[in-house]
């Protein structure tokens, strides 16, 4: 069962926007505090419920202080009036009784506040009247503030607690997030993989999928190899020898029958829908322009444009789902926007695909769903100011830009644009409209702290992709061209897993001829290194200094642990034969620094071990046998 864990902290305690008092910036620091400091296994429901009882315990615990003190905060006076909450007879009682209170004291005071949050709860929450044990019912106009002392860090409004900031929005993000968390991990448990492989935009590309998967190895019949993930765009491409629309379509749609894939809607998809679909006048959703059209043919073409295969296809795109939640991580197709994914959930099946009778209204620019499929399947998009304009890569005149949503900071239209380099320059450099970004950077408080997974953005091809910012990935680097190859990311969870590990890693993109970075650094300091070496003289070879450095190498250095004391066996000598000439030949002719930052380079670039103590024993190894050197050439033991 999915179960929410310490793991997910980042996750739940995320910065808000809003908190209203300091008292509630407080009561959420302290809820990840507490919480980071035990062993559990919640449910949301079960986190839920130990949060609310969290808080009632706090305010309690405050009330009693209160009482104790004689000193009632001014913000429960009135409350404790308008619940009829006898205090005086309370606080007389204290008094009388050499500070004692009466045995059922915090029974009383946790069922006055248990009908405080019932009534704030039905005051903010729910329309219309609502009675406490048929008892109450609540002001028509309160105010809810508690003062809590355990919530008092400090400040002006130390302790003050927003009851309706609280209900509002400190709450229901708290729960979206926990179900969210839960939901996804229940998701990703239903697959047998902890990895995944996420693959971008494949435009019909068939033969170059399966070249993908045969460089990687991957087997669909091997349930351990990770769960393959299409974000989309399946279709749409010039026919050529690698574009094959049908075999792609139906070796996707087995993958996911076996559930051994996952294929989220893509733009191109979504478009597909619209070319087939007819409005209630009868017009096609998507326009059969000469434009539209000539972006659509090479799909038409090879399923039968208005055949009985055609139209199988586009009912399968309809069940596509619009985003994938894997609890820790995400996954769709352009852009995900917290806003929008939670309007859009109303309109979805379980499964995340849209429920048939809406189809029309994603295609009616009046409907709240057309806006919304416009920001998560193709980007959101910034208006150029009045009379700006620019020639897109197909040139069309565009007097929009889509926004890399993801950025942290842009100041200028040219920046936030989504274009490609030799595009750049016909962006306005103009500044942005203040705050801007903020609708849709989720990064308005920091970064957002679910990675997300998408395609959709054609970025340039390269040797060494980049993510596009810590926690947004882009697999589609134009693998639609002829000669590109389809690029994936790999993401794994498991127990191994550090707690601070990444999701995304740049070095986990995947693609048929991908470099070996490791490699190519590699070479690169053996290249240098044999470079300075040939600056001096051959070694001098000598017997018993070659056995004295083995030794030191072995016992002394020994970056890979392999010293076992005198009982190593004399096979481990050799361990670090590949080093023994340069460390002689250096030792001979150069100093102690040209020995000890050999070591260090050989250790940390190609052996690919971390110096220890910042190179205290590479420096320590080659006084070591510098000394014997110049020692034994002294005194002539040679």
């Amino acid at each position: 069962m999915a179960k929410i864990t310490q793991n997910h902290l980042n996750i739940l305690f995320h910065p808000l926007r809003n908190y209203g008092l300091r008292g509630n910036s407080a009561f959420w620091d302290i809820l990840n505090e507490r919480l980071a400091e035990q062993e559990f296994e919640y449910s949301a429901a079960e986190l839920l419920t130990w949060i609310n009882t969290t808080l009632q315990e706090l305010f309690v615990d405050g009330l009693l202080q209160e009482l104790k003190s004689g000193n009632i905060s001014y913000y429960h006076q009135n409350h404790y009036a308008h619940y009829q909450f006898p205090i005086d007879d309370y606080l007389t009682f204290y008094h009388n009784n050499d500070g004692s209170l009466p045995e059922d004291t915090e029974e009383k005071l946790t069922k006055f506040v248990k009908t405080l949050f019932e009534q704030g709860q039905a005051t903010y929450q729910v329309e219309g009247t609502f009675e406490c044990d048929g008892e109450l019912e609540p002001p028509s106009d309160i105010d809810i503030v508690f003062y809590i002392e355990g919530l008092n860090r400090g400040g002006m409004s130390g302790g003050a607690f927003h009851m309706p900031t609280w209900l509002d929005d400190m709450l229901p993000e708290l729960t979206r997030r926990a179900q969210d968390l839960e939901a996804g991990i229940q998701f990703r448990q239903t697959f047998d993989s902890n990895e995944q492989l996420f693959i971008g935009d494949v435009h019909g590309c068939y033969n170059k999928l399966q070249d993908f998967l045969t460089t990687v190895g991957w087997n669909e019949d091997d349930q351990e190899d990770p769960l393959l993930v299409f974000v989309g765009d399946l279709i749409d491409n010039d026919i050529n020898e690698e574009v094959d629309h049908l075999a792609l379509l139906n070796y996707v749609r087995d993958l996911v029958a076996k559930k051994r894939a996952i294929c989220l809607l893509g733009n191109h998809e979504f478009n597909a829908i619209g070319w087939m679909l007819k409005n209630n006048n009868g017009d096609y959703c998507r326009p059969h322009s000469d434009k539209n059209r000539e972006q659509h043919q090479g799909f038409l073409t090879q399923v039968g444009e208005g055949s009985e295969e055609h139209l199988a296809w586009i009912e399968w795109f309809k069940s596509l789902p619009l985003f994938a939640n894997f609890g820790t991580f995400n996954a769709i197709h352009a852009c995900w926007h917290q806003p929008s994914i939670s309007k859009l959930k109303t309109y979805l099946n379980s499964d995340n695909s849209l429920k048939e009778e809406f189809w029309p209204c994603a295609f009616d620019p009046s409907h709240e769903l057309f806006k919304i499929i416009e920001v998560l399947l193709k980007g959101p998009e910034l208006k150029l100011p009045d009379g700006k304009s620019f020639i897109d890569r197909n040139g069309h005149k565009r007097d929009s830009i889509r926004i890399a949503w993801w950025k942290d900071t842009a100041s200028t239209y040219r920046d936030l644009a989504v274009v490609s380099e030799d595009q750049r320059a016909f962006i306005p450099d103009l500044p942005l409209p203040r705050r801007a970004m903020d609708e849709y950077n989720p990064s308005y408080d920091g970064p957002i702290p679910v990675p997300t997974v998408i395609g959709h953005y054609t970025l340039s091809p390269s040797s060494y992709p980049s993510l596009l910012s810590r926690h947004v990935a882009c697999v589609d680097f134009s693998a639609a061209k002829q000669g590109v190859p389809l690029v994936a990311l790999c993401t794994w969870i498991d127990d191994e897993r550090e707690e601070d590990e990444p999701i995304l890693n740049e070095q986990d993109f995947l693609f048929k001829g991908k470099p070996e970075s490791s490699s190519s650094v590699s070479r690169g300091i053996y290249s240098h290194i044999e470079n300075g070496l040939n600056a001096y003289p051959p070694v001098i070879e000598h017997a018993l200094f070659r056995d004295f450095v083995s030794q030191a190498l072995l016992q002394d250095w020994d970056p890979i642990g392999v010293y076992d004391g005198p009982e190593t066996d004399e096979e481990m000598l050799y361990e670090y034969s590949d080093y023994e000439e340069n460390v002689m030949r250096l030792a001979q002719h150069a100093d102690e620094s040209a020995v000890a930052g050999y070591l260090a380079l050989v250790q940390t670039h190609l052996i690919q071990m971390e110096v220890r103590d910042r190179g205290y024993t590479c420096a320590r190894v080659a006084d070591k046998v510098v000394t014997f050197w110049r020692d034994a050439d002294q005194f002539g033991f040679f």
